[in-house]
């Protein structure tokens, strides 16, 4: 008996995040000015982590990072996120 195929869809989102464009359009030079101004708006995220989702290599986002990120850069959440 054949296992039945399973269909693919013929379209796959890409999320990307926007994050090293929307600091280069707010002046904002570097992930370490990031870091500051996110834990100066109440974000508790360490560098470590931020440096990971600045490089778009964080799996995981939670609201708070998304929120504060929104805030500092004065755009809507999705705003942040492209899709390629």
């Amino acid at each position: 008996m054949q296992k039945p195929k399973s269909k693919k869809p013929k379209y796959t989102a890409k999320v990307v995040l926007r994050i090293k464009t929307l600091m280069a359009e707010n002046d904002i030079p570097s992930v370490d000015a990031l870091h500051k101004r996110l834990i100066g708006a109440g974000v508790d995220i360490s560098y470590s982590q931020l440096a990971r989702v600045v490089a778009d290599a964080g799996k995981r986002l939670n609201i708070d990072l998304l929120e504060g990120l929104a805030t500092i850069f004065r755009c809507q959440v999705r705003d942040l996120f492209a899709e390629t």
